[in-house]
């Protein structure tokens, strides 16, 4: 498992280049050794050469974007795949030749050739300035530890879904899901498949603690494929748990 977080930027254009200054802040963080903190100042066909070598089950860019929305405002957005036309591929590849970087094209760019995770995400940040300086306004400056911390917490939320998918293979062989911790495992990974999509964590936390309930009230009973097949998936349940309840802990100490 890789995750790819690109800070997507403009060197030296004003608030465009807000994407850059996250990157270097996240370089700094511990977020884990299958994250990949990238640099993505140069143009869209060169980003997409890098994902292409980097190969990522995840990516997350973050940078400005201008949206009409109050200066510094900050928000995350889920990358939903499109079919992409061949006029617009053509269209994004001429664009992207110039040696242009926005958020919108390096995705584009991407998903035209292929290389766009399937589980990817933006962090994008309303600029108050655009015009060339070496400094960003006060608003992105702002707005760059809540980018961060938007950053991690999206890399938090990749982690969790990538331990579900595997867990959910490993319930596929399974020969049966009969025993309560099994069925309670079922459970959540369904409720973490529509996290994916609609962000709310509640019903994943539930779903999370009677798991653990099941998992420690279990006592080996019944047929000993049961007992064998919670013993294959508790500590790999277990570690699915806990990364539930550190991206919760989280969501709560930043409000």
């Amino acid at each position: 498992m890789t995750i790819v977080v690109g800070g997507v930027g403009q060197l030296f254009q004003g608030d465009l280049d807000v994407g850059r200054h996250v990157a270097e802040r996240l370089a700094q963080a511990d977020l884990g050794a299958e994250v990949e903190v990238e640099d993505f100042y140069f143009g869209a066909v060169a980003v997409m050469q890098r994902l292409r070598d980097l190969n990522p089950s995840g990516l997350v860019l973050v940078g400005a974007e201008p949206a009409g929305a109050e200066p510094g405002a900050v928000r995350r957005e889920r990358v939903q795949a499109r079919p992409i036309a061949v006029s617009e591929v053509q269209d994004a590849v001429g664009a992207a030749e110039t040696g242009h970087a926005a958020i919108p094209l390096i995705i584009d760019v991407a998903a035209a050739f292929g290389v766009l995770p399937q589980r990817s995400a933006t962090i994008e940040i309303e600029p108050a300035a655009v015009k060339p300086s070496d400094r960003l306004t006060e608003a992105a400056e702002r707005a760059v530890d809540e980018a961060c911390a938007l950053s991690c917490r999206e890399v938090q939320r990749m982690r969790v879904l990538e331990q579900a998918d595997e867990l959910s293979w490993k319930m596929r062989s399974l020969r049966s899901v009969d025993a309560v911790p099994l069925r309670r495992l079922g459970e959540l990974l369904r409720e973490l498949a529509k996290l994916d999509s609609e962000g709310d964590w509640s019903a994943a936390q539930i779903a999370a603690a009677r798991l653990r309930g099941a998992l420690d009230g279990h006592r080996p009973s019944g047929p000993l494929r049961f007992g064998l097949e919670i013993a294959a998936i508790r500590p790999s349940a277990l570690a699915l748990i806990d990364e539930i309840d550190e991206v919760i802990r989280a969501d709560t100490a930043t409000g």
